[in-house]
């Protein structure tokens, strides 16, 4: 326990036995953490880009709007390439297609992409 005198609220402090000190908040990340932190840098960084499409919606919109896919694929695909995205490199094939049919399930029937993907819309 704080003696009262080094605790300015009066209160003192329980530490537990093999409890640690929390972690400061604004010293720099170390190891493995540090890596992972510079690659989302990296990913918000390529996604900000002016002039990139990450997800190649340009591709996807120019096929849709020419008739070279159909609304159902063009929704497949979407939802393929941000599943993807969003997912890491080396991922299990059985998560991402679990992820993907999820996805694909909660957005069946969603009447704002259904507008987004209509051709004639």
């Amino acid at each position: 326990m704080t003696p009262p005198g080094d605790d300015d609220l009066g209160i003192g402090a329980i530490k537990r036995s093999g409890e640690s000190a929390p972690a400061d908040p604004a010293a720099p990340v170390q190891g493995p953490e540090a890596a992972a932190s510079t690659e989302a840098a990296a990913a918000v960084d390529r996604a900000a880009a002016p002039g990139t499409d990450p997800l190649g919606l340009d591709a996807l919109t120019e096929a849709l709007a020419s008739g070279a896919i159909s609304p159902v694929e063009a929704k497949a695909q979407l939802i393929d390439q941000v599943v993807a995205s969003q997912l890491p490199a080396d991922a299990d094939p059985a998560v991402i297609e679990a992820v993907r049919a999820q996805v694909g399930d909660l957005l069946a029937d969603d009447p704002t992409i259904a507008r987004l993907l209509d051709p004639h819309g």
